[in-house]
């Protein structure tokens, strides 16, 4: 039974920012709630929590000396998974952050530990269902030397990665030249894939649970919830003023999210100055930035300087027309996605007709107890960060009028390197890049009806009886 019969309860839809929201403050310092311990032993593991999640996979992992078996004295990366390590340079008894990602349905995720003159441990490890599906871990004291790091899945090892850990000299916070930060690699798989991790990690949204936090950089200076805590070793998650200081509303949420994990990861960034439509027309893009544009009176220091690109050059051109943009348009900051398991994933955005933006937290997958569920953040004018479960009433959808433009679930545009200039792919170069693909036109087409029971069919594919259906409708209210 579909839920789109649920009545929109909201009377008017104000701007971006404008709703408010019925939220209940959920400390920063939780125990992870999207998570599933998945070990057989600790490795150290500070700060690595774990709470249950449904659908899991069942399989045990394999154990850490036959995983290091496998993997004989060759370690690389696996076409199966991906590894990937916080911070940029470890240091001996400073912790050290894990992360798998991978597609793969089937198996337990493991993270094995390798330290210098110790035997392989199995790590104890978080895991979501994403997509993609990840795994999490902390060594809480790694010592000097090389340390061995392999990702298995079921009896397989998928992936495998040395890092070494040495001591490290007091890092330069003095940035060079004019650009917001240096960029020394192109978005790829990988780097998508640990984006929606890092942001599922973040969030960490219980389904039971309200989350409301004052600001964004209430989580990402937990240590906890961030992966990328202090990844560079400026102290850039720190408290103000040393720190980053983070509070974007609903339109500045997804591009300050992706602008923050670009800057760690030393990743490209680009983002439009655009209108805000006419009564006529949807609005448009007509002038584009990146981060290989000089910065105005840029700081000396790399933390303060990224700081200013956010709180200025970024929050002063983005807004809630940008989000509204057609999706057959090619010179925008975002794409439509097919709305399927595999696209729905965290850091993909929801853009309402009036101006309101969400970026996806967490999918749960549907059981025979349960009704499948997607959770969302968006933020307000105060900065406050809250967390939205899908239903008709957070996610409005109308393509009624033309100069609402294209409203529904999209994904930023996909961004290549040609030397040291920002090049953003269009529509027909999406749809054929082996990475993404995932664009699609047919949520343009679409009456709200039909999008509602789009959404729920990728959300709940077995059909609710009655009863099951009106539970779920209740709890979406909450």
């Amino acid at each position: 039974m579909k839920l789109s019969w649920l009545a929109v309860l909201l009377a008017l839809a104000p701007a971006c920012g404008d709703r408010g929201g019925d939220h209940e403050a959920l400390a920063t310092t939780a125990a992870p709630s999207g998570a599933r311990a998945s070990a057989s032993a600790a490795a150290s593991a500070s700060g690595s929590q774990s709470a249950a999640v449904s659908a899991a996979p069942s399989a045990p992992p394999l154990a850490a000396s036959a995983a290091a078996a496998k993997v004989g004295p060759k370690c690389a990366q696996g076409k199966e998974g991906s590894i990937a390590i916080s911070p940029e340079a470890p240091a001996p008894d400073k912790p050290l952050r894990v992360m798998l990602t991978t597609h793969e349905s089937a198996g337990t995720l493991g993270i094995v530990v390798v330290e210098p003159g110790g035997s392989p441990t199995n790590a104890t490890t978080e895991e979501r269902l994403g997509p993609p599906r990840s795994a999490f871990a902390s060594v809480g004291a790694p010592k000097e030397g090389k340390t061995r790091i392999i990702a298995t899945r079921g009896d397989e090892v998928v992936a495998c990665r040395d890092v070494e850990v040495k001591e490290r000299q007091g890092v330069d916070r003095r940035a060079h030249g004019q650009k917001p930060w240096r960029v020394v690699r192109g978005w790829d798989a990988a780097a998508e894939d640990l984006y929606s991790a890092w942001i599922e990690k973040l969030f960490d949204v219980d389904e039971t649970k309200s989350l409301s936090v004052p600001s964004l950089h209430e989580l990402t200076r937990d240590a906890n919830r961030n992966f990328l805590f202090d990844h560079l070793g400026l102290g850039e998650d720190a408290p103000s003023p040393e720190g980053l200081r983070l509070d974007p509303d609903c339109a500045d949420l997804p591009y300050t999210l992706r602008a923050y994990f670009a800057f760690k990861m030393g990743l490209p960034f680009a983002f439009s100055s655009c209108t805000r439509g006419t009564r006529q027309s949807a609005p448009r893009c007509l002038k584009h930035f990146s981060s290989s544009d000089k910065l105005d009176q840029a700081p000396p220091d790399r933390v303060r300087r990224m700081d200013r690109f956010i709180r200025v050059r970024l929050a002063d051109t983005v807004h809630s027309g940008t989000g509204r943009t057609k999706g057959d348009d090619d010179d925008t900051d975002y794409y439509p996605i097919k709305l399927s398991r595999e696209t729905l994933r965290p850091g993909a955005i929801f853009a309402d007709p009036y101006g309101h933006v969400l970026v996806v937290a967490r999918r749960v997958p549907q059981t025979a107890e349960r009704a499948g569920a997607l959770f969302a953040v968006d933020g307000q004018p105060d900065g406050t960060v809250a967390k939205k479960r899908f239903w008709q009433g957070n996610f409005l959808f109308s393509t009624s009028e033309p100069a609402m433009g294209t409203p529904g679930f999209k994904r930023f545009r996909p961004i290549k390197l040609a030397g040291d200039e920002v090049v953003t792919l269009d529509n027909g170069s999406i749809a054929v890049d082996p990475v993404y693909g995932d664009i699609d036109q047919a949520q343009a087409t679409m009456d709200a009806r039909a999008f509602y029971d789009a959404m729920d069919d990728v959300l709940s594919p077995q059909p609710l009886d009655p009863d099951r259906a009106l539970a779920e409708a209740v709890r979406a209210l909450h």
